[in-house]
């Protein structure tokens, strides 16, 4: 993934007084979150600001309650998923880590569905699919630097919270806590904590570094972002998988990593 020079730097980055800041900040968010919340759990995706993320909740939360939302082409998009998660498993053994696998790629009956009539399916799929019933908080790894729109989201504040703490006043996710310990976090901040640990990667992150965006499934954003132009050079049989189940996904072939 780096060489020895950058993982010396990501190491050294770790004792900086900003780093520390913000690593305490994140550590002092989650303990809130748990004053706040009776029945939170963590969002989850297997990328790098999720593995951030975790780690710091375990530090809190060694119990917590963890969940990804998985897709029929998410094997296909990250064959190194099951690893990523078996590492976690063994390092957190308390944590319960629920997989909710939802396909709508390659199930029985949805053969001729196209990709937006079956991406369409997806429309909220926090309350629909990841959210537990009884859930009052999700925490996830939302950081201000990955796009403006995050920027804005962590923005928010519920009445009197200073951290990135927010309460969804409409919708199905009214009344739950969002709350984003890694508001303040830079790329180079999560590299650090996830080679200190060495922490295991999806294989983008492999092929095309820690400033690469992935995604748990195919969507409108990852697939503006590059995640399929991506794919093609990083697997060009897994692409060609994609392709032949959705060939109108090759207009997007060409567009490169954002």
């Amino acid at each position: 993934m780096s060489s020895a020079l950058e993982r010396a730097g990501y190491l050294a980055h770790l004792r900086g007084r900003a780093y520390q800041a913000r690593y305490q900040r994140a550590i002092q968010t989650v303990e809130r979150a748990l004053e706040l919340c009776q029945r939170p759990y963590v969002g989850f995706s297997g990328g790098k600001d999720s593995e951030a993320l975790l780690w710091v909740v375990g530090q809190v939360w060694p119990q917590a309650h963890v969940r990804i939302l998985t897709g029929g082409e998410t094997r296909i998009l990250h064959p190194e998923l099951d690893a990523v998660l078996a590492w976690w498993r063994e390092r957190f053994p308390e944590m319960t880590i629920v997989e909710v696998h939802v396909d709508h790629v390659f199930a029985d009956g949805w053969e001729t569905v196209g990709f937006w009539e079956q991406y369409s399916t997806f429309k909220g799929e926090w309350s629909r699919y990841l959210k537990p019933e009884d859930a009052d908080g999700v925490i996830l790894g939302l950081r201000a630097d990955e796009s403006p729109t995050r920027r804005r989201a962590v923005a928010l504040r519920a009445e009197g919270e200073t951290m990135a703490i927010y309460r969804y006043t409409t919708g199905p996710m009214r009344g739950v806590y969002r709350v984003c310990p890694l508001d303040r976090w830079t790329t180079e901040d999560v590299a650090a904590l996830i080679m200190s640990e060495e922490m295991p990667l999806l294989g983008a992150y492999v092929a095309g570094g820690m400033e690469t965006r992935t995604h748990t499934r195919l969507g409108r954003h990852s697939l503006q972002c590059g995640q399929l132009s991506e794919l093609r050079q990083r697997d060009p049989g897994a692409y060609n998988t994609l392709l032949a189940r959705f060939p109108e996904l090759a207009e997007y072939a060409e567009i490169k990593q954002r």
